[in-house]
């Protein structure tokens, strides 16, 4: 019994040590990812109209900063124009421990 218990102490503990190795690496590199396809494809679901976003970045750091660069959407069938809407840079930081709080009250 004491052997199992040593040896369920050793997973937990490599699985734990696993993770935070994981997360910090996720963190770190986070920047490196160009994440525009993965945000074109939600958005376009959601939207129905076709997205193309050109980059996606998000950048931690003491502010977490998200860059959007190149984004379009196509209009509707039978729109005015075939362009709904563009925007071509959004920059914005947030800064630390305001992520999931909200809004400053």
């Amino acid at each position: 019994m004491r052997g199992l218990g040593r040896w369920v102490a050793y997973v937990a503990f490599g699985l734990i040590a696993t993770t935070v190795v994981l997360a910090t690496a996720i963190f770190v590199l986070l920047d490196r990812f160009d994440l525009g396809p993965l945000a074109a494809s939600r958005a376009s679901a959601a939207l129905g109209p076709p997205v193309t976003v050109a980059g996606l970045h998000v950048m931690p750091g003491r502010r977490l900063t998200v860059e959007l660069r190149g984004v379009q959407t196509e209009n509707i069938p039978g729109g005015t124009r075939p362009e709904m809407a563009a925007l071509q840079r959004l920059t914005a930081e947030v800064a630390r421990g305001n992520e999931t709080s909200g809004f400053d009250r």
